[in-house]
């Protein structure tokens, strides 16, 4: 059985590989298209964007077209070659970094490249090779140096490692990666204090650099001073939430600790994330291990999918992006793509996409899905209507797409049609809160409030944690004149999420009519700092001191309030009007009154309280 230490290292010398991969990617781009090498992070970032307009494919045939022009066009070579490397194809890439070199054997770039390319397969012998070579043609490149320390790294040759790392650092005194390469190996041997100066230089380069975080925290867990070791544990964790193997080490900290509720609780959180991790991890081996191309592009789509699954869209539409290239005759990549372009609101490549995979499979219902959620955040009700209706004919059993319709359906005030879709997505999916959600609103608006009632009780025993469940739970109950549970649903919500205004003033309005004047204040008040242009908090506050004859002038200034953000409301105009009564002010009560009238000239209350008001100015 694997110790719990031999755990967190496997980990982390799997993180260190993907780390790598990026790192491998980011500075060869650096070279080719000008970007300086800042951190891995940011290089990260700049990649992408560099990406994001434009896909693979068009760069390869742009390569393959130079390359029919003029066969030994170097550049073309180089150009194909990064960009296999990001897609991770890299045999293809190999095969265009040697020609690059026989082409052009002077030429540093191209043996850096077919450096990188045997490194990504694990050839670190022939790594070291290649950039050597490069250094000889170019001994004033930085990055070569650190790449070439990452060859010894893996060959657990750490001082050869150290030695270009500070060689590469020596030529670039900020190189932030070489500096966090170096203190790993410093780490492994033995030189604690060596390690933690270089990690603290990249924390000072780079505040965010999640990675020095947690080396430096394996460091004084090591020397036994957990409590910094926590401490930078947690600046990892606020960093990147997604980083497991932190969970996992402060968990240990705090059984040895004998803290074991904590360490439960990190504990559980490190498998969660743990498992959605491997997920990827056992896709990515098959990915390494396959050798067919269509089924390495299937991969990769379904590795895309788990991404927009978690809502990682950049992500997702990256390893999209490297299937469709590898083979473009995936339909589920397009249709993947599609989504995640629709969730980036880039509709045209995102319907181009949802009609590439209809061409490849015209029966997709999962496509004809695509399009309807493109239509549907275009505010194209009945188009998306029409897609997600086709959708189910072709494959009934898609929850999502019932669960739109019920949400188009609502819109369209068709609210039968609207309840049929969302219980048909609740008999797929017994677990789906936004249909109940869904479903108890519409109760709520046809006044079936002890379904409602039941539709966000289960909302609730499913997220124990939404504060509005709790809320239309309170609707539910005040309707059926449940007002103790009310309350109480009202008070649970504002527990969650104290700056509910409308759960406020929905309170505020029940503790006035039980007479609870504090209460009521208090909620008024709460909701008009929350919601400074509620008009309705200014008018029911306004009614509150009328009703009890207190503090007449300032019900006054509530009440002009609430008519100056709501003009047209003839209910605010009479409650002025009442006010300027109260105060014997019967001038300005009638001018209030007579506005209430002109807007609702039919209304029989307002012209009996004319009458009043008239009566009380001629005594």
């Amino acid at each position: 059985m694997m110790s719990n230490s031999n755990l967190s290292i496997s980990i982390f010398i799997k993180d260190y590989l993907h780390f790598f991969h990026w790192f491998v990617i980011v500075t060869v781009f650096s070279f080719y298209f000008s970007h300086p090498l800042i951190t891995f992070g940011q290089s990260q970032l700049q990649l992408r964007e560099q990406w994001r307009d434009k896909d693979f494919a068009d760069v390869i045939s742009e390569g393959r077209k130079q390359l029919q022009q003029n066969p030994n066009s170097v550049s073309a070579h180089l150009q194909l070659g990064v960009t296999y490397l990001a897609m991770e194809a890299y045999e293809a890439a190999l095969d265009e970094y040697q020609q690059a070199v026989q082409l052009s054997p002077e030429n540093f770039a191209a043996h850096y490249g077919l450096g990188l390319a045997y490194y990504a397969q694990d050839k670190f012998a022939a790594a070291i090779e290649a950039h050597k070579r490069a250094i000889a043609l170019a001994p004033e490149q930085t990055e070569i140096y650190s790449a070439l320390g990452s060859c010894y790294f893996q060959l657990y040759q750490y001082p050869s490692a150290i030695e270009f790392y500070e060689k590469a650092i020596e030529l670039n005194p900020n190189f932030v990666l070489a500096h966090y390469q170096l203190g790993i190996s410093y780490a492994k041997q033995g030189n604690a204090d060596k390690a933690e100066e270089h990690y603290q230089f990249v924390l000072s380069e780079n505040p965010n650099f999640a990675e020095a975080y947690y080396q430096l925290g394996l460091l004084y867990s090591q020397q036994g001073d957990v409590e910094k070791a926590i401490q930078n544990y947690r600046q990892v964790i606020q960093i990147d939430p997604e980083f497991a193997q932190t969970h996992y080490n402060i968990a240990q900290i705090y059984f040895k600790q004998d803290k074991q509720q904590e360490a439960q609780k990190e504990l559980q959180i490190f498998q969660r994330l743990k498992q959605e991790k491997d997920q990827i991890d056992r896709l990515r081996n098959d990915f390494s291990r396959d050798t067919d191309t269509a089924d390495r592009a299937a991969i990769l789509a379904n590795i895309g999918r788990i991404y927009l699954m978690r809502g990682k869209i950049d992500d997702a539409i990256w390893e999209y992006k490297k299937s469709i290239t590898m083979y473009p005759n995936v339909p589920e990549a397009h249709n993947g793509l599609g989504l995640a372009y629709a969730l980036q609101k880039r509709y045209d490549k995102a319907i181009a996409e949802q009609k590439k995979a209809l061409e490849l499979k015209p029966d997709l219902a999962e496509a004809y899905a695509g399009l309807g959620f493109i239509y549907f955040q275009q505010a194209d009700d009945l188009t998306a209507i029409e897609h997600y209706r086709r959708a189910l004919e072709l494959n009934p059993n898609l929850t999502d797409a019932y669960l739109r319709l019920g949400e188009l359906y609502t819109k369209q005030h068709q609210l039968n049609d609207a309840l049929l879709n969302y219980r048909r997505a609740i008999n797929l999916d017994t677990n789906l809160t936004e249909a109940y959600i869904g479903r108890g609103l519409i109760y709520l608006r046809q006044k079936e409030y002890a379904l409602a009632q039941a539709d966000f009780e289960k909302v609730i025993k499913l997220q124990p944690d939404d504060a509005s469940a709790y809320h239309n739970l309170g609707l539910a109950y005040a309707h059926q004149g449940k007002i103790s549970d009310a309350i109480a649903a009202y008070k649970k919500a504002l527990q969650i999420q104290p700056d509910l205004a409308e759960t406020h003033y929905v309170l505020a309005s029940i503790y006035a009519e039980q007479n609870d004047f504090e209460s009521a204040e208090r909620e008024y008040k709460l909701t008009i700092e929350l919601e400074p242009n509620s008009a309705k908090a200014y008018d029911g506050l306004a009614q509150l001191y009328g009703g009890e004859g207190v503090k007449l002038a300032e019900a006054v200034s509530l009440s002009k309030q609430a008519v100056d953000l709501n003009p047209t409301s003839t209910s605010y105009l009479n409650t002025l009007a009442l006010l300027y009564y109260k105060q014997g002010k019967y001038q300005e009560a009638e001018a209030a009154i007579k506005k209430a009238i002109e807007l609702a000239p039919e209304n029989p209350l307002y012209r009996e309280g004319l009458k009043q008001i008239q009566k009380a100015r001629k005594k």
